[in-house]
């Protein structure tokens, strides 16, 4: 933008220097000629004021020399009396018009090279004395080159000064533009408190203006996102809390163990969705985990829903630490929006399969069902166009998440009858710094 503004400016100030300089450089080249000889007719004035007091030929001659057409060569004066002061470096005039001119008749000859102006002069004794001033062509060339050389300069110098305005003027636009940008990134990133200084011309000041009243309106709407979050966890914990009594009045055995660990398990998710629902965007996990270990805890949290619901569960390649680059939140929330799709879309009884397994140096894991399937895997992880029965529902969610932390998420058609949902992520030969 920048400097396509500048180019504009540019070729319009380029434009105006035309339009103006083209018809001056016609007029110098035309008028340089009458200039020169202007200058002749001064020097023949010079020569006559001169002659009328004197026509001694050393005072001549010394007031010829003192003048720069004299020392030049260009002046040559004829006496009364015949005699011719001056060096002559023009060709000779013809001796009747210089006689003409002795009469009292001034002319402008033209010879080679030049023209010749003849000034008569009437001396003290009543003689008439010739001034000739020689102007050579190279006299008019070397003003209309002069003059010519003026104009360039000229624009030059305002094609220059047009360049530095447009980039002083261009700089702060684009400067508005870039900050306006950068915010938005900043604002995209999940930095709720960026804002600009409305500046620039009216379209970016208002652009601003916009910005910073969205940024604010975004800002309150996730405040209260999470505050009506907050709000439900709070609502939770009361019957979760009586379903804990509950549970642990129970006769003691097996079932009254599961059901009190399931619970347990429930409040735990619910203060860990309550704590990142209310963690600023701005602030990314970082660090790697364990990820036999993560996809073995989902597992055993969802067992409890598939013993209810009948359903066999199948696993492999849990036994051996895998270690990815990625938080174990986001693992968790990947397969656990996968895991939930497979009992939503799925009837109970359905036999499902989690397992782990090595392709060169990434990790796939893999979630399969034996339910009805996806009528279209390759346009499953496309928001709306999943089935209303398959496991494809939601799909476009895993898909986000696996992208944020550098994974791949695919549908195909699994062996066992379903779906399958593949996450591939790169691995780690051992955790990083950070939460696990």
């Amino acid at each position: 933008m920048r400097r396509r503004f500048m180019w504009v400016t540019l070729a319009a100030t380029a434009l105006v220097i035309v339009v103006f300089a083209v018809p001056m450089a016609w007029f110098a080249h035309h008028t340089a000629g009458e200039r020169a000889l202007g200058d002749a007719r001064r020097d023949a004035d010079a020569i006559a004021a001169v002659l009328r007091v004197t026509t001694d030929p050393k005072e001549v001659s010394e007031a010829l020399a003192a003048m720069p057409a004299g020392s030049e060569r260009r002046v040559v004066v004829l006496l009364p009396s015949g005699m011719s002061i001056g060096a002559r470096s023009s060709p000779m005039v013809d001796p009747a018009l210089a006689g003409a001119a002795a009469r009292g008749r001034p002319a402008t000859v033209a010879v080679e090279g030049g023209y010749v102006l003849l000034r008569p002069v009437t001396v003290a004794d009543g003689g008439v004395a010739v001034a000739e001033v020689y102007v050579p062509d190279a006299d008019a060339a070397w003003r209309v080159r002069t003059a010519w050389l003026g104009l360039l300069g000229l624009g030059t110098l305002l094609l220059a000064a047009s360049a530095l305005l447009a980039d002083r003027l261009a700089r702060q636009v684009v400067r508005s533009s870039v900050d306006l940008a950068l915010a938005a990134e900043r604002l995209g990133a999940g930095d709720l408190e960026v804002r600009v200084d409305p500046a620039g011309p009216p379209e970016i000041h208002t652009a601003g203006v916009a910005f910073n009243a969205m940024a604010a309106r975004i800002t309150a709407l996730l405040a209260m996102e999470r505050e009506l979050v907050a709000d439900l966890s709070h609502r939770l914990r009361t019957p979760l809390t009586v379903l804990r009594l509950n549970a642990e009045s129970l006769p003691a055995g097996s079932a009254r163990d599961r059901v009190v660990e399931a619970t347990a398990s429930l409040g735990r998710e619910v203060d860990a969705i309550v704590a990142r629902a209310r963690r600023p965007l701005v602030v990314e996990e970082s660090g790697s985990c364990d990820l036999a270990g993560v996809v073995a805890d989902r597992i055993a949290f969802w067992a409890v829903l598939a013993e209810d619901q009948g359903r066999r569960r199948h696993e492999s390649g849990l036994d051996t630490p895998l270690y990815v680059p990625v938080p174990a939140s986001t693992v968790q929330e990947v397969l656990d929006v996968v895991l939930g799709n497979v009992f939503h879309h799925t009837p109970p009884g359905t036999t499902y399969h989690v397992g782990l397994r090595r392709i060169g140096d990434a990790v796939e894991l893999a979630v399969e069902d034996a339910g009805p399937g996806i009528r279209a895997p390759e346009l499953a992880l496309v928001r709306g166009n999943s089935g209303a029965h398959s496991t494809g529902l939601g799909l476009d969610i895993a898909q986000r998440l696996a992208g944020t932390c550098g994974g791949r998420l695919t549908v195909t058609s699994s062996a066992l009858g379903g779906a399958r949902v593949a996450l591939t992520l790169p691995t780690v030969s051992r955790p990083a710094a950070g939460p696990a």
